[in-house]
């Protein structure tokens, strides 16, 4: 579809990726490889050799697209808009050692995760709950309640749970749970974990092909990163029979017919049926490219290759080094706010204390008053006593010096005296209590007095502290294939990334656990009574892959034949 006011001479392009829709003009005669190269230029890839474009043909099959021929020499539908998808082709056997750069892992990370959300890839319920948490990181960063998110589009991160009498806040939660505990993960580490598991279930990384052996029989093949396959159509989690590229001396098709050529000697060429030759051209393509990278990660890496990954370790250590730094700068923020909530308590407690201390000075103050004025009063007291006594004493000498006084003045002066002498005895008598008030008063503030010292020096102490590469082979009928002897095989020998982590294993079983009583066991499909019975007999992707390379090539290119 040409745009409008362009020449003729060049085209409109739209090419879809995981993250981005990019358009360009392209001249008519241009090569598929002129396209891919313009596409990885723009994105920023490198490991190329994974990926390829992807298009719709005119018989509204998906196709990847020749790079050593022109676009429009293949079978484009040419009534419909130019769009294409730039999309993994060819998946590694173990991501953590083979993804170099970030932006192959990230392209990697949104592939798988929409495969097995559109359940392209088989994923169990309680698996995929995990592979949320790692992409709740790779979204939000490290779990932080105050910005976590309080509610996920559930529909987006897992599938299949309509099986589940479960509402999207009990998901929410069990989610969570797991997103709090991957302490300390980037983004680049989330996106590792979440393929290390993916890559360990059954239909990751299989291409499939509808065919037929020599007796006939209905089968289904599988092509991927160590080999074929072959599944019977009803169950595709489990392939009945396998061989490794290793085994593969020579491919070839003619029509519909696909030839197996293995390098065993003794066994014999084998063959499958196809719909259409176009079939087993794209078998042949994917056949190709997987038996290179096959091969070539068993030889030394390429200078670019290498070059990438001292690039790539030289940018982890660098990240590495700013976690760190991040890390113990989080930490020490963590004491410095630990240091002030502590001062801040033992400020607010010096605080109360002082206001305590202002409460007993003011009552010490007080006190001092009161005395003061029984003081005075005694002061007053003992200056009236004093001129009772002086009186008294004069009024004595006058008894004495008028001893010719009449009876009545003497008897009126003994009175007098008598009244006097009483007023004396009651003075006494008040002037004693008021001592021994006032003994009251200098007890209380005698002990008023070192308390008062003691918070003064505290509050002294207190102002102190304040002051502290994709494949290009011709489109040939014939491959031959690198063979060589006891080449390596360290697929035979693996275990999943789940089984070698104690701790995952036990929540997994958990969470399976608690969803199983939730679940609704008639709406479970044909895979997950798969799944269950692989569990129950302790079935995995690599003990089913040994069991079908088990005895020689010939042996099993017979029970193919019989199928």
């Amino acid at each position: 579809m040409f745009k409008k006011g362009k020449s003729p001479k060049t085209f409109n392009v739209t090419v879809v990726t995981a993250e981005s829709q990019l358009e360009f003009d392209m001249p008519k005669n241009v090569l598929g490889k002129d396209l891919f190269d313009q596409v990885v230029r723009t994105v920023g890839l490198r490991e190329i050799w994974f990926f390829g474009i992807q298009y719709t043909d005119k018989h509204n099959n998906a196709s990847w697209l020749r790079l050593d021929k022109k676009i429009f020499s293949q079978d484009l539908d040419t009534n419909k808009p130019n769009e294409f998808k730039f999309k993994v082709k060819f998946y590694p056997e173990n991501v953590a050692e083979e993804l170099i750069q970030s932006s192959t892992i990230r392209h990697f990370y949104l592939q798988v995760k929409n495969d097995i959300l559109t359940k392209k890839i088989y994923c169990p319920t309680e698996t995929a709950v995990l592979l949320a948490s790692y992409a709740c990181v790779v979204k939000h960063g490290q779990y932080n309640a105050d910005t976590c998110p309080t509610s996920m589009p559930i529909d987006r991160l897992l599938p299949g749970r309509e099986q589940y009498d479960l509402t999207d806040e009990q998901w929410f939660d069990r989610i969570i749970n797991y997103y709090k505990d991957h302490v300390d993960m980037s983004h680049d580490d989330a996106m590792i974990q979440y393929l290390q598991i993916a890559q360990d279930l059954e239909m990751y990384g299989v291409e499939t092909f509808q065919i037929t052996n020599k007796k006939g029989s209905e089968l289904v093949l599988g092509v991927d990163a160590l080999g074929l396959s072959i599944y019977k159509p009803d169950n595709l989690m489990e392939p009945k029979i396998g061989f490794p590229w290793s085994e593969i001396r020579n491919l070839s098709f003619h029509d519909k017919k696909f030839n197996i050529k293995p390098a065993e000697k003794g066994a014999k060429e084998f063959y499958f049926l196809v719909d259409k030759s176009t079939i087993n051209k794209r078998i042949l393509a994917l056949c190709t490219g997987n038996h290179d990278l096959y091969m070539r990660r068993r030889k030394s890496d390429s200078i670019e290759v290498q070059q990438m990954k001292i690039q790539a370790k030289e940018e982890r250590d660098m990240k590495e080094m700013e976690k760190r730094r991040l890390k113990e700068e989080q930490l020490q923020r963590m004491e410095y706010a630990q240091k002030l909530s502590e001062l801040t308590t033992e400020m607010r407690r010096k605080e109360t204390d002082f206001e305590t201390m202002t409460q007993q000075v003011t009552t010490f103050r007080s006190k001092i008053h009161e005395l003061e004025k029984l003081l005075q009063q005694e002061r007053i007291e003992r200056e009236d006593l004093q001129k009772n006594q002086d009186l008294l004493a004069d009024m004595n000498q006058k008894l004495k010096e008028e001893t010719e006084a009449s009876a009545e003045e003497k008897l009126r002066l003994v009175a007098e005296r008598d009244r006097i002498q009483q007023d004396v005895e009651d003075q006494k008598v008040a002037l004693l209590l008021k001592e021994a008030e006032k003994a009251k008063a200098e007890a209380e503030l005698e002990q008023l007095r070192p308390l008062t010292n003691q918070k003064s020096s505290s509050k002294t102490s207190h102002n102190g502290t304040q002051g502290d590469s994709v494949s290009q082979d011709d489109e040939t009928e014939v491959c031959n294939f690198e063979v060589i002897d006891n080449l390596s095989r360290p697929e035979d020998s693996r275990t999943t990334e789940v089984s070698k982590n104690e701790n995952l294993q036990s929540k997994l079983a958990g969470l399976k656990s608690e969803l199983t009583n939730a679940r609704d066991l008639t709406k479970m499909n044909e895979m997950d009574h798969r799944h269950e019975y692989n569990v129950r007999e302790g079935n995995d992707k690599y003990k089913t892959l040994r069991n079908i390379r088990k005895g020689n090539t010939m042996s099993r290119v017979d029970m193919f034949e019989i199928m």
